[in-house]
């Protein structure tokens, strides 16, 4: 950062959640603001919900855990996105199957799903709103890997909530770099 001539003038700064980038900006770009990238915070809430059916896989025996090692892609999709409704079937289908098995997994499932929902606030107020109800949901759950990500994104909660007042994210640097990357190994 010391090599930017105008840094004084950089006012917005995206970030993925690394504490020595943050600590980097804001001693160098002390007039920037730091967003937190959208990918990297509901990354932090779906690895929960991931790490939660992997506990249950590794505790289960038989179709059980045949079924749990194979559910981890019906429990990440986002359903809002879903057109096909002969898919959204198949896959409510089976995520209800998974619920069958773990109440816990329930919960979580719908910790997530809300948690994807904050963003479809009308207002930044609205998305602050559902952002706390959030993290008090999840911090006052017995499941540990949510209450561990609800601690991660209080830490960054000032950067969570400028990325719902501004627009800005990391995605296409992102795209090129995960695109640099599938070239080398190739």
């Amino acid at each position: 950062f010391n090599s930017i001539d105008n840094r004084n003038s950089v006012k917005v700064v995206t970030s993925d959640l690394y504490n020595s980038f943050k600590n980097s900006v804001n001693a160098k770009l002390k007039n920037s603001i730091i967003i937190a990238d959208r990918f990297h915070y509901t990354r932090i809430v779906s690895n929960a919900l991931d790490s939660l059916r992997i506990k249950l896989w590794q505790n289960s025996k038989g179709d059980e855990k045949k079924f749990f090692k194979n559910v981890k892609s019906a429990l990440l999709k986002n359903t809002e996105n879903i057109k096909d409704t002969g898919y959204l079937l198949n896959l409510e289908a089976k995520i209800n199957t998974a619920f069958e098995y773990s109440v816990e997994l329930k919960y979580g499932y719908q910790l997530y799903q809300n948690f994807l929902r904050i963003k479809d606030g009308d207002t930044y107020q609205e998305k602050v709103s559902r952002f706390k109800d959030w993290i008090d949901d999840a911090l006052s759950c017995t499941i540990p890997e949510f209450k561990s990500a609800a601690e991660t994104l209080l830490k960054w909660n000032k950067e969570i909530l400028n990325s719902f007042k501004y627009s800005y994210t990391n995605s296409s640097t992102e795209g090129k770099n995960n695109k640099i990357k599938v070239i080398k190994r190739n």
